[in-house]
């Protein structure tokens, strides 16, 4: 085995002729340096802040206040705090020449926003391995409020897992919208117009507002009701109750790119297959027995649908024999 040191120059390494292999080379050319986020890089330092216009906003990064309101305002991250320090003093000085500051690390925007603002929740699907490492790491103070929320540290170890089961996507994404929900506006002091939630955003838009007061709770009872794991999950019991003995009850769901009313086409030709989410005209969500959405895609044509990850009874007429129990697992919340 060749050890290769640090070098800068090409190297090439040669192979001699052996019964087994013809001679030959290969020159090897030093790449340049990609840089790797590091885990345990220092936590970045930010300000921001709002003001009616550029010379009190200039005003108020001089006084080392955040926050404030009013048609000019500036993010600033810095990786350290004497880099922060210089960021906002050249900031500051542009501002108070009525220019606008601009440059990296800095984000500065003037007006009144288009439209409205929302917070939006997604479902449960959108989850992933290790996701929110990166956002508690940058946000210790967000960690803090974070571990007030029942189950939260029985819930945080999912973060560093490299596979994660339904009920543990549940769990993890739960946790992380919240967090967002903290960032967003305890830390940063936004204030939205609206919530929109998809699936399980609806749920954890109810929590982050506060409608809700009890996560945990939820989660508990998911859990006590063996919801994935039997019902709409693992054994689909409750496909089964619905579609008979004659049906194969092994639901999966599919994301499908294709018109909707083709979609809708096929579908009808297959016993168990729903349309459980619409996006848009041309993209949604199928779900029933693996078989008769495999063929529903095949028939829509190459590359328009694509089996999902997350494989649940949710949106569908066939989670009905389910519905009594889940109403009454949201009565004690």
């Amino acid at each position: 085995m060749a050890v290769i040191r640090e070098t800068s120059r090409p190297v090439e390494i040669s192979v001699e002729a052996t019964p087994l292999n013809m001679a030959g080379s290969v020159q090897f050319h030093i790449a340049d340096a990609v840089p790797i986020p590091d885990a345990l890089r220092p936590t970045p330092f930010l300000f921001w802040a709002s003001a009616k216009d550029k010379p009190t906003l200039a005003a108020r990064i001089a006084s080392g206040k955040t926050g404030g309101r009013g048609k000019c305002r500036i993010a600033t991250v810095a990786p350290s705090e004497e880099a922060l320090a210089e960021r906002l003093d050249y900031a500051r000085k542009l501002l108070e020449q009525g220019k606008e500051p601009a440059g990296e690390g800095i984000h500065y925007g003037e007006g009144k926003p288009d439209g409205e603002l929302a917070f939006m929740f997604t479902g449960s699907a959108a989850v992933y391995p290790r996701m929110g490492r990166g956002l508690l790491s940058a946000f210790p103070e967000l960690r803090l409020r974070l571990a007030k929320l029942d189950k939260a540290d029985a819930i945080a170890p999912l973060l560093a897992k490299a596979s994660l089961t339904e009920f543990e996507q549940l769990c993890a994404g739960t946790l992380m919208s919240q967090a967002h929900a903290i960032l967003l506006l305890d830390l940063l002091g936004l204030k939205p117009d609206a919530a929109l939630g998809l699936s399980l955003g609806e749920s954890n838009a109810l929590f982050a507002f506060g409608f809700w007061r009890d996560p945990g709770a939820l989660l508990d009872e998911i859990s006590d009701a063996a919801m994935y794991e039997r019902h709409i999950g693992g054994e689909f019991e409750t496909a089964k109750e619905a579609w008979g003995p004659n049906v194969p009850a092994d639901w999966t769901n599919w994301r499908v790119q294709a018109p909707v009313d083709a979609v809708k086409r096929e579908v009808a030709k297959h016993t168990g297959v729903e349309i459980t989410i619409i996006y848009s005209r041309t993209d949604c969500m199928i779900g029933g027995p693996a078989e008769a959405c495999r063929k529903i895609c095949e028939a829509l044509g190459p590359g328009s649908g694509a089996k999902m990850h997350q494989h649940l009874i949710v949106h569908a007429k066939a989670m009905q024999p389910f519905a009594e129990t889940w109403r009454l697992s949201l009565i004690h919340i």
